[in-house]
């Protein structure tokens, strides 16, 4: 992540990991079956433990690992909740699976 640390928003760490496996076979609630997220941006939950909770994955995950083209070469980064010009609240988080 050249450097940079782990995000946190108070309830959840993000992170982006560099080039790896890919796992694209999905479990029913459609994450890696094997938890393998090569090349990814996660979010993990924080209790009980960390787990992975949603994550984003390039649709050419493997080709961008393949050439060491990764999202891992820079930092991940949360964005504070935003109000529009209508009073309208822009949360900061969304699911990146939907």
């Amino acid at each position: 992540m050249s450097g940079a640390g782990l995000e946190f928003d108070g309830a959840s760490v993000y992170f982006l990991d560099a080039n790896g496996t890919f796992d694209a076979t999905l479990d029913g609630n459609g994450m890696p079956a094997h938890d393998d997220f090569g090349n990814g941006s996660l979010k993990l939950g924080t209790t009980p433990a960390l787990t992975v909770t949603d994550y984003f994955e390039p649709s050419n995950t493997i080709q961008e690992s393949n050439a060491d083209e990764d999202l891992g070469s820079g930092g991940a980064l949360v964005l504070p909740d935003l109000t529009d010009a209508s009073g309208a609240v822009r949360a900061r988080t969304r699911s990146s699976t939907a």
